[in-house]
């Protein structure tokens, strides 16, 4: 039993092989980790960010915004572990 606690874990970053649904909510989060990548650089604003979602239609919105606030909630947990 111990030694399966030290097998590597396989991960399948294949997004083929993921449904629909998992590739939208990534390439989602892709973008939403992007525009986080340029907002402290000022390269994107907060408003800016709120045009573009405000752009999509209501199902692709709210897909991004849930990304969005997964990447912003995860971005804290790093500082937080990092400090």
């Amino acid at each position: 039993m111990a030694g399966l606690q030290n097998a590597p874990v396989k991960v399948d970053y294949n997004l083929c092989n993921r449904s629909r649904e998992e590739q939208d909510y990534e390439a989602a989060k892709t973008l939403a980790h992007y525009w986080l990548h340029l907002k402290p650089n000022k390269q994107m604003t907060r408003l800016e960010i709120t045009k573009r979602l405000n752009q999509m239609q209501p199902a692709q919105r709210e897909l991004h915004r849930k990304a969005l606030n997964d990447a912003i909630s995860q971005q804290k947990e790093g500082k937080t572990n990092a400090a």
